[in-house]
This record gives C-alpha cells, sequence and structure tokens, in this order.
C-alpha cells in the first residue's frame, strides 16, 4: 500500500496542516481496505469490511476525507479501487 501513498495522486503541494492530517486519514482508509490480515495491521474480518466499504463515492465520509484533503474524490476513488481489486483478486 505504500506505492499508493508514494504515487502521483499524493504529490505535495504545500499542503496545509489540516491537508496533512486528512491525506493521512485517507491514506490510512485506503491502506487497510488493502491490507491482508498477515499484514502490518492485523484486522478483524469485520474491520476488513469497513474499510473496503468506506472506500466508494457513495460514501459521504469518504468523500469529505477527500476533499478535505484537498484531493479530487472520483480520482482517489479510480486509484484506491485498482488497488483493492487487486488485494481482492490476489495479485
Amino acid at each position: 500500500m505504500a506505492d499508493l501513498a508514494n504515487s502521483g495522486i499524493f504529490l505535495e503541494h504545500k499542503l496545509t496542516p489540516e491537508q496533512k492530517l486528512w491525506k493521512a486519514v485517507l491514506s490510512q482508509g485506503v491502506y487497510e481496505a488493502c491490507s491482508k490480515k498477515a499484514q502490518a495491521l492485523p484486522l478483524t474480518y469485520g474491520e476488513m469490511r469497513s474499510a473496503l466499504e468506506w472506500v466508494d463515492l457513495g460514501n459521504r465520509d469518504f468523500v469529505q476525507v477527500c476533499m478535505y484533503a484537498g484531493y479530487n474524490p472520483g480520482y482517489i476513488y479510480r486509484k484506491a479501487k485498482n488497488k483493492v481489486k487487486r488485494y481482492i483478486n490476489g495479485s
């Protein structure tokens, strides 16, 4: 998941402290959606399902976190869904 956080999605451009905080929240949420139980964060099945459901344009919280972080929710959603699909498919 580190590659998503280090990708072009998160190019640094004079972010405010608040945007940096929301960026961290967004990165953590996507990381958890793509996490396997054996990885750094041992997540329960419920936590994994919750994280997967959080990454959704229909989820107002996800959209707001993207906006607070200074990112386009649609773009982040498309990139995050690609990561989630690869995780689910075992790639």
